[in-house]
């Protein structure tokens, strides 16, 4: 297959940008998940996550959350983030990872220093998740807690960006 297509300098001027963000705490959603076989056995949960606001809002992150692997250490960092995760929605029984999508929580995030000489380019870590605190909390929309079967109420004015339809 190939290609026939011509591309302005203003379209290559405008790919994604995949720049590092800072180190720090962000809202952000899980939009989409997919669960994946690991090289050495096992399988995780491959997580799109989405930031919600401040000058980072759109960003796109990705993370793996190990479901099965044969390292325990890996086993248990996998289940700690799915616990932080459904602690930070909200939910203390999980059946799947599409309980978690679209709805706000608290991403911890870092720089990861690559390890690998053929991807030499640091890279987006998210290290942890929490519930958004109070204070934020009461602006989070509400549309993402309720079915999609009722109408959605406008937000607020004034509300964060993340926070309007």
């Amino acid at each position: 297959m190939f290609f026939n297509e011509s591309y302005t300098a203003e379209e290559a001027q405008s790919a994604p940008s995949y720049s590092l963000i800072p180190r720090g705490d962000y809202i952000a959603q899980i939009e989409k998940w997919e669960l994946k076989e690991n090289r050495n056995g096992g399988n995780r949960i491959a997580c799109q996550v989405r930031i919600l606001d401040g000058q980072f809002a759109n960003k796109v992150l990705f993370t793996d959350i190990t479901f099965e692997n044969a390292n325990e250490q890996s086993r248990e960092i996998g289940k700690k983030h799915r616990a932080q995760i459904a602690y930070a929605i909200g939910r203390q029984t999980v059946n799947s990872p599409d309980d978690w999508l679209n709805i706000p929580l608290m991403i911890s995030v870092i720089i990861q220093k690559s390890k690998n000489p053929d991807y030499p380019d640091d890279k987006n870590a998210i290290v942890g998740y929490k519930p958004i605190p109070q204070q934020q909390a009461q602006q989070a929309p509400q549309q993402s807690r309720t079915p999609a079967a009722q109408p959605q109420q406008p937000a607020a004015p004034g509300a964060p960006r993340w926070a309007r339809s």
